[in-house]
């Protein structure tokens, strides 16, 4: 185990030392890789245990790895001194942690107190049960100082560990955190069944427009991930132990996305051999498939590069067709492009972000609807403008048929008269 220092007392961070309503936690812990270290040394305060720099995925300080990835279980600790003067209601938030964890607090000259859990802490893979709760715990409002405790065990994703920012924040605001966070996920699942359903509708009416049909299926593969990526559906699964299926649904979601959006172009910037091009993308969509249900889950997020790759190629070739589409100047392709630059942007981001243990704000799925739902009103007036020039042609055709009929009538008027 790597670790900055040994044989130091615990770093302690001064509660009043709040920004903005924050106390960040980010920083230097004590942590024994391989052991739930006593509640009795924090209690003496005469634990030494060494440092490590948080947050971090355990493979940032921890060397052993077993099938590739580290697996184990640890313990950190944090002293915190004048708790109760700078909160009412101080609450850990643990977001995005959803390995097996317990949080304790060790208050000095006092018992030391379970303040949560999420799922089942074990020394082996098969005595840990994973967690699917929202990971936040409070601590006590009243308590003045103490050490701060966390017992984690993880044996089963690559970016495992407390590797998201560790806060402390008053209830109310992990609170509205979440509100925000339902809500945002629940108006993606919104407007995306609003355009699925939308363009469905507009295909069956016009059966020679595929990008309808495209648009709607990119939107339902946009509205699976992020029912995918939300610990909610977790939470609602954790009884039939589906953790496993959610994460190689969402990592072939990821693939499929980006195939949906190349041939969506293609669909509307035919090239030579599109076809084949549309075959070859979901035969390596099938194989990626086969593959991420046939590696253990372990390698599967070890690999998760490989996965981005097999992104990026569908990016660059959607890239290219647009290129091209441009310099012939074809009609739309420069609404397209510009709609599909915060989605590049955002792809690009999130993809950078997974490299990084203290930064977990993601973007595709906002960018992504934004332009699904730009590209469904483009298409949709496409749509209309056709019916419109159906219409006129309608019309027209009448009024001829009309006139060439009152032309006939005179003529036989005139001839009846002869």
């Amino acid at each position: 185990m790597v670790a900055t220092s040994y044989g130091a007392p615990l770093r302690e961070v001064d509660a009043q030392a709040i920004d903005g309503g924050v106390l960040s936690l980010s920083g230097d812990w004590g942590s024994e890789w391989m052991a739930f270290t006593p509640l009795s040394e924090f209690e003496r305060q005469s634990s030494d245990l060494p440092f490590v720099h948080l947050p971090a995925y355990l493979y940032e300080h921890v060397d052993e790895r077993v099938d590739g990835i580290v697996q184990g279980y640890a313990t950190y600790a944090i002293r915190i001194s004048r708790l109760a003067l700078a909160f009412d209601q101080p609450t850990l938030y643990l977001k995005n942690s959803h390995d097996a964890w317990q949080v304790w607090w060790v208050e000095d000259n006092f018992a030391p107190v379970l303040l949560g859990e999420n799922g089942r802490i074990g020394r082996t893979k098969q005595q840990q049960k994973n967690g699917h709760e929202t990971g936040y715990v409070q601590l006590p409002s009243k308590s003045q100082s103490g050490t701060l405790v966390i017992y984690v065990s993880a044996y089963y994703v690559e970016r495992s560990g407390l590797g998201s920012k560790l806060e402390i924040v008053e209830h109310d605001d992990v609170v509205l955190d979440i509100i925000w966070g339902v809500t945002a996920k629940a108006l993606i699942i919104g407007i995306g069944l609003f355009i699925a359903v939308q363009n469905i509708v507009f295909y069956s009416q016009r059966r020679t427009e595929p990008a309808l049909l495209i648009l709607s299926l990119f939107t339902i593969a946009l509205i699976i991930r992020t029912i995918l990526t939300s610990s909610y559906i977790d939470f609602i699964l954790a009884p039939f132990d589906m953790r496993e299926m959610t994460l190689r649904l969402e990592y072939i979601d990821m693939v499929w996305a980006g195939l949906a959006i190349a041939h969506f172009v293609l669909a509307l910037f035919p090239i030579a051999h599109s076809r084949r091009y549309i075959v070859l993308g979901y035969g390596l969509l099938i194989i990626t498939v086969a593959i991420t249900f046939y590696i253990p889950v372990s390698l599967m997020t070890q690999v998760l590069s490989l996965y981005q790759i097999v992104l990026l190629v569908f990016v660059t070739f959607t890239v290219a067709i647009l290129s091209r589409a441009m310099l012939r100047k074809s009609v739309g392709v420069n609404s397209l492009v510009i709609s599909a630059i915060p989605l590049l942007m955002g792809l690009l981001h999130d993809i950078v972000s997974t490299r990084f243990a203290g930064y977990n704000f993601f973007v595709t799925e906002y960018a992504l609807i934004i332009f699904l739902f730009i590209q469904t009103q483009i298409q949709l007036s496409r749509f209309v403008r056709s019916l419109d020039v159906a219409e006129h042609l309608t019309e027209n055709l009448q009024y001829e048929v009309d006139l060439k009929t009152q032309e006939l009538s005179a003529r036989n008027e005139e001839l009846e008269k002869h």
